[in-house]
Order: C-alpha cells, then structure tokens, then sequence
C-alpha cells in the first residue's frame, strides 16, 4: 500500500509509462529474488537467511504489484471517456479475475505431474514456475 502511494504520486510527476517501465524492473528483481531464495535451501543456507530472503522477494513482489497496477489504472482511466468506462472496465475486471485463476490452476497441474507429496523439490519447481510465470 505504501508503494501505491508512492507510485501514484510517481504517476503525476512522470510518465506514466516510466513508472510502468520501474515496476518492470523491480518485477524482474522480484523474480530473480523468488528463484534465489527458493533455491536457498538446496545450498545449504541458514534459516534466518532463508527467511530474510523470502521477506525481501514477497516485499519486492508487494512493491511490483503497487508500482504496475498504479500505472495501469492511471494509463486506463486516461484512455477511456469517463462516459464510457463501464463495459471496458467490466471487461477488465473480468480478465483480471481470469488470471487470478489461472495461478492456482496450473499449480493444480504441476502438483499432479510431480506428486502431491510437499516435498522440498516439488516446492521449488512450483515456486520457480509461478515465478517465472510472474515476470513482467
């Protein structure tokens, strides 16, 4: 939330395309993030450092999803005729609905390709596919 805020106040000062272009990039970092600490484990690291690690991708992933989602809004809201927003704002209400389910659909899939057994390795290649997967 506090990214939001400071993305929306981004968003009026610079392009709001700029600000997309930063959500991008700490996307990536969040990324890279994600695969390093889910991989932590298999190098040996320290629980502490492991969930340092952990902390630092889900704030990068926090600060990714305010920084994009600000600078979507604000680009849509600019596009669109105020008079006629509601079927294209339904329209993406819906896809965004779509997509939230897609997430848990594939992991449904991977589980049952790797087994339902929660084991550390099956973990890790869900984790690194949702990643992956998330990258701007």
């Amino acid at each position: 939330a506090i990214v939001a805020v400071f993305a929306g106040v981004l968003a009026d000062h610079w392009r709001r395309d700029r600000v997309l272009v930063l959500a991008g990039i700490v996307g990536l970092f969040a990324v890279v993030a994600t695969m390093l600490t889910v991989n932590a484990y298999a190098y040996g690291a320290d629980k502490n450092i492991q969930f340092i690690c952990i902390c630092i991708a889900m704030s990068c992933w926090g600060s990714y999803q305010g920084l994009w989602n600000t600078g979507v809004e604000t680009i849509f809201a600019d596009s669109i005729p105020s008079n006629q927003r509601s079927k294209p704002t339904t329209n993406k209400y819906i896809l965004q609905l779509i997509s939230t389910v897609t997430g848990p659909i594939i992991a449904i899939f991977l589980f049952l390709a790797f087994g339902d057994d929660w084991e550390i390795d099956g973990l890790r290649t869900v984790l690194m596919v949702g990643a992956g997967l998330s990258a701007p």
